[in-house]
């Protein structure tokens, strides 16, 4: 029976209140207890796998970027030898081992699992945690408690964040690790594995979702597939883009659209306070959310766009299409104003999104340190186009119907992750107690 807060009697300590009978171990403490071996990262120097050593099939060697949502997806890791692996000296993660990735990317965790090999090796970004007594102490409870906010925020801070962010097998050692009976734990790590489970199918849906939209836009956009009371197919002629329908037609941006740049703002004339005439000033970092909203004063129409409108960044990271946004816009941009009676600007805006529309693209902003997208280049793409703008206002329905589909299984998903971080809080500092 579940144990409320206000029936249990607690303690403070160093990372908050905890029960009385619920300790808080240093992960020296429980090396010292013998509960977890001592953890170990991958070889590092001379006799650390290099690219040359990779192979097609053998031992698989984990990198951080195999690691991710609390996954190990060892299909998308290299694989040595199992002659070299037998020769390296450490690094040697078996099924039950917890994984941490520690450099670069860090935090990252999983739970070694189903292996086809006896063993799998690690790169020195990861480090795997054993547990030694699985009387005192359950490996899925340590994937859980790793995965923990407080935890994750404290091995942040430690590490230093960013792209060079390291926490070493020294300094883990020193980590918080809040210890409960086995029988706790086991009940914890249960619960919160079956929210991962539910939270991992509905990744699966987004995926295989996602995988559903990109193939009906292939068939959609170029009339492979033609939706019905549209077009009584004669057959497919030859185009620049590939076979398209013979009603079809293959036009130019340039025969159906035109783009203006946006204003580069210097810092000290943005502002964060809006006034009357201020506008939003729009760059891709504030749309990524890395930085706070900012505004300007001074600017001219040429230079605002409206919820309607279509921007795109032409130079950088080329080739993000955003539509619904509104203020002013930055020289990283093309706004697209298109011709209304020929082209239905939702069909536009999935052309734009569409995979091989994004190659196009980036082949024509070129290979230099920094893409960048001139008016002519934009100008000589080319897209293919139904008869009739009823045609293309139907193909960008069906597929914005996929995407409102997909928008309510992201939305559904998210939920799911905050009500498991809410339990996680709950459950792991013994708010509320499952047995």
């Amino acid at each position: 029976m579940t144990k409320l807060m206000e029936k249990q009697k607690f303690k403070q300590t160093e990372i908050g209140e905890i029960p009385e009978d619920w300790e808080v171990l240093s992960i020296e403490t429980l090396i010292s207890r013998e509960l977890i071996e001592k953890p170990l990262d991958g070889n590092h120097g001379n006799i650390h796998p290099k690219n040359n050593d990779f192979i097609e099939d053998g031992i698989p060697f984990v990198m951080a970027n195999n690691i991710h949502d609390g996954n190990l997806n060892l299909k998308t890791c290299h694989y040595i030898s199992q002659k070299q692996a037998d020769k390296l000296q450490k690094g040697f993660a078996i099924i039950g081992d917890v994984l941490l990735t520690h450099k670069g990317t860090v935090g990252n965790v999983a739970i070694v699992e189903k292996l086809e090999t006896p063993y799998i090796m690690l790169t020195p970004q990861v480090t795997y945690y054993r547990v030694k007594n699985s009387n005192m102490l359950c490996s899925s409870y340590i994937k859980q408690y790793f995965q923990y906010n407080l935890f994750q925020q404290t091995i942040k801070n430690i590490s230093g964040g960013g792209t060079r962010a390291y926490i070493g097998i020294t300094t883990q050692r020193q980590l918080p690790f809040i210890l409960s009976s086995i029988q706790e734990q086991i009940a914890i790590a249960t619960v919160l594995s079956d929210t991962d489970e539910l939270i991992t199918s509905l990744d699966k849906l987004i995926a295989k979702k996602k995988a559903i939209k990109q193939c009906a836009m292939q068939e959609l956009l170029t009339g492979k597939k033609r939706l019905p009371g549209f077009g009584k197919q004669k057959g497919f002629k030859q185009t620049e883009l590939g076979e398209i329908p013979e009603d079809w037609e293959i036009k130019t941006f340039a025969d159906i659209c035109w783009v203006n740049q946006g204003l580069q703002i210097a810092i000290e004339k943005r502002c964060k306070n809006p006034t009357v005439k201020s506008k939003k000033y729009i760059t891709i970092q504030n749309l990524n959310n890395d930085k706070g909203d900012e505004y300007i004063d001074d600017y001219v129409s040429s230079v605002c766009c409206s919820k309607d409108d279509i921007l795109m960044t032409r130079t950088g990271n080329t080739g993000i299409v955003v539509s619904g946004v509104e203020g002013v816009f930055h020289n990283n941009f093309f706004k697209i104003n298109f011709n209304k009676k020929q082209i239905n600007k939702d069909y536009l805006l999935f052309f734009l999104k569409d995979n091989r529309t994004k190659k196009i693209i980036l082949e024509k902003a070129g290979t230099s340190t920094i893409p960048d997208l001139n008016h002519n280049d934009f100008y000589s793409i080319h897209i293919p186009l139904p008869p009739s703008i009823k045609e293309q206002t139907a193909i960008a329905t069906i597929l914005s119907d996929m995407d409102s589909e997909l928008e309510s299984l992201e939305k559904k998903r998210d939920k799911y992750l905050m009500i498991k971080q809410g339990m996680m809080q709950q459950l792991l500092t013994g708010k509320i107690r499952l047995i």
